[in-house]
């Protein structure tokens, strides 16, 4: 570590089958950003935001994965996502296609443009593919919706294209804040309002629908507090889970007084769809 806080660069090998829950487990230590090689997988954080002692500890955390920490270097801040961003190309994800300003969408979907910079979002990754393919059960006209740690915003400009009356997303990342902001913008998507900080920001609700895509500790740590946002009947879907997660995630979502209604799967990430009971 040096006294200067800039980009921290490390740069970890292993199989490739395991280099999504590698990333997985970085984003829980407060890395913001990742670029898989052929080798492995480059992690980018703010020394400011990571531990002391942080090499010892990555090192006892990735061991799981088969991946090792084979180099730590210090960069000047920048924008992490930079080489990352020009292999961007629009995705399809259930009715919608996510697309960057660079390229134009695919014919026949509802186009969301999407300029991610440091946050994710694009669709790229299996998380936010299986949350919009899954949106359009949760997601009815005339719903409000709360979208937590909305990122680049794409599942509140997808819910508004669903028909929800409001959303209301938060993050607890001025960048992801501003990002969001920008996308609403570029998309033309009114009746979003983003707010920055935790679930509290969120205030009481109540909620038709809770879309939330973050990691399964954050996940746990809210269920109780979406629980008690969602209205009677309200529905939520979560993902940010790792398919070997599945039973323990069901049994939180259980927990906190949901009914799992499905489960959707791609590669090695899951979506839970849940609803709260209508007490009779």
């Amino acid at each position: 570590m040096t006294d200067k806080a800039g980009t921290l660069l490390c740069r970890f090998e292993g199989p490739a089958d395991t280099a999504e829950w590698l990333i997985a487990e970085l984003s829980e230590f407060g890395f913001g950003a990742f670029e898989e090689t052929t080798e492995g997988v480059l992690a980018y954080g703010d020394e400011l935001e990571l531990p002391p002692d942080a090499t010892d500890e990555l090192r006892r955390l990735v061991a799981p994965t088969g991946h090792r920490l084979v180099s730590v270097s210090r960069q000047a801040p920048r924008n992490w996502n930079e080489r990352w961003e020009r292999g961007i190309t629009p995705v399809s994800a259930g009715p919608f296609c996510v697309h960057p300003p660079w390229h134009p969408p695919e014919p026949g979907l509802r186009a969301i443009c999407i300029e991610p910079k440091m946050s994710f979002g694009t669709a790229h990754h299996a998380t936010t593919r299986l949350m919009l393919r899954g949106m359009p059960h949760v997601v009815r006209s005339g719903d409000s919706v709360l979208d937590a740690g909305t990122g680049t915003g794409v599942l509140a400009i997808a819910a508004r294209m669903l028909g929800a009356r409001q959303v209301i997303g938060f993050d607890i990342d001025p960048w992801s804040e501003e990002n969001a902001r920008e996308n609403l913008e570029r998309n033309q998507t009114t009746g979003v309002e983003v707010r920055i900080g935790g679930l509290p920001a969120a205030g009481p609700g109540p909620f038709d629908a809770v879309l939330a895509n973050i990691n399964r500790r954050a996940l746990q740590e809210m269920l109780p507090g979406f629980t008690a946002r969602l209205a009677a009947g309200g529905r939520l879907l979560l993902s940010g889970v790792l398919r070997t997660d599945r039973a323990m995630m069901e049994s939180a979502v259980s927990a906190a007084g949901l009914r799992v209604i499905d489960v959707d799967v791609e590669d090695e990430w899951i979506t839970i769809r849940a609803e709260k009971p209508v007490e009779p």
